[in-house]
């Protein structure tokens, strides 16, 4: 499993237990959608040339441009209203919840896959 399919099972079941998705599964496609904002996410972090140090604090202590980034990164991918509506705030406060224990190596891992891709 990548580094990023289990950050995104992390984010899923933050997102389920301690928010209010009990009215939608968190199936496989929600969690490849999961995978896909955080793909995107390290993508930006390395075109603004970050080095995984740099992205591993910032992705641990947000500032308000990071956090603008990935609100917006989870409304594009959350395209239809209703899923938004019911998982945009539980996944994007899921998402601060587990970035807020992301390790150097864990960055470093997201880096070598999204360069093997």
């Amino acid at each position: 499993m990548s580094i990023f399919e289990q950050k995104a099972q992390q984010i899923a079941q933050g997102a389920s237990d301690k928010e209010e998705v009990s009215q939608v599964a968190l199936d496989p496609f929600t969690i490849g959608v999961i995978v896909q904002i955080l793909i995107q996410a390290v993508k930006l972090y390395m075109e603004c040339r970050k080095n995984s140090q740099e992205t591993a604090e910032a992705m641990r202590s947000p500032g308000v441009l990071d956090r603008w980034r990935l609100r917006r990164l989870v409304r594009e991918n959350l395209d239809h209203d209703e899923a938004h509506d019911l998982l945009a705030g539980p996944l994007f406060r899921s998402t601060l919840r587990v970035a807020s224990d992301v390790t150097d190596e864990d960055v470093g891992q997201m880096y070598a896959e999204v360069a093997s891709m």
